[in-house]
């Protein structure tokens, strides 16, 4: 399957329903890093989650990339200005299962990136849980361009410049 045509929209509290239907569209990671499909209430908590108290961070984001009927393909949780000024966090980066194998985790990726540089990014630390390879793109580093380097441990996390 190709990348669809996407349209990245910054998923609220409103978008719940949204979140928890892709999550549920879409298990895998869920799968490897719990040992479980999502819970009932993934989507609330990825969207109150917050980095823990005494971490300083400008803003906690979560892009949706959506598809033509409004349904989402991939989604991003990020923060901004984690620690120092324009070091921005990928904590959490998943495209639909349908699309693993093809281009569009890079190319999804990719346009993360620049949507983050225009906001002022010029490091990203990326989160990446090993086993999640190429052939499973659901955000692994070795599937995603440059600038999010390589991992090789457990659990990972590379700081890299972009731009």
């Amino acid at each position: 399957m190709s990348l669809p045509r996407v349209h990245v929209l910054e998923l609220q509290a409103s978008d719940e329903d949204l979140l928890q239907r892709f999550y549920e569209r879409n298990p895998l990671y869920f799968e490897q890093v719990n040992g479980a499909p999502p819970r009932p209430d993934e989507a609330r908590e990825e969207i109150r989650d917050l980095p823990p108290e005494g971490w300083s961070f400008s803003a906690k984001r979560l892009l949706g990339y959506a598809d033509d009927q409004g349904e989402l393909v991939a989604m991003a949780s990020l923060v901004s200005d984690l620690m120092a000024p324009r070091v921005w966090l990928v904590g959490l980066f998943i495209v639909a299962t349908e699309l693993h194998g093809s281009p569009a985790a890079r190319e999804i990726y990719a346009e993360l990136e620049r949507w983050m540089r225009r906001r002022g990014a010029a490091w990203v630390r990326l989160g990446v849980v090993v086993g999640n390879d190429a052939r499973n793109a659901s955000g692994s580093a070795r599937a995603l361009p440059r600038c999010a380097g390589a991992m090789a441990s457990a659990w990972a996390s590379a700081s890299t410049r972009c731009g």
